[in-house]
């Protein structure tokens, strides 16, 4: 099996391979293959709660007067911070875990 991934890796490049390999259930570790499934409870944390799971999370900024200042988009947040205040908008603005990912540091794959 290693000779023919060899080849294959030679033929088609490193990437696709693993690629591949990881859709073959090839020799990664179950921990990398698990993908964290994202929370069905869609509730909006506000500024200043503690976030509750590391993830990549959607921001929801208010109208001031009206006028969108932001739009929308996202950010990494690490468990156990808290969620950061909008320099504009200040409280008002809302964060919803889009998907949830493991830290670096809580990863046994890793000694950071």
């Amino acid at each position: 099996m290693k000779e023919t991934r060899r080849e294959f890796v030679k033929m088609v490049g490193g990437a696709v391979a693993a690629a591949t390999v990881l859709l073959m259930g090839g020799s990664r570790s179950a921990h990398a293959q698990q993908k964290p499934q994202a929370k069905k409870n869609n509730r909006d944390f506000r500024a200043g709660e503690k976030v509750p799971t590391s993830g990549v999370y959607d921001v929801i900024h208010d109208k001031i007067d009206g006028q969108v200042h932001a739009i929308d988009h996202q950010l990494t947040l690490v468990a156990g911070n808290v969620f950061p205040n909008c320099k504009a908008c200040q409280g008002w603005v809302r964060f919803r875990i889009y998907y949830p990912v493991d830290h670096v540091g809580t990863n046994p794959n890793f000694g950071v």
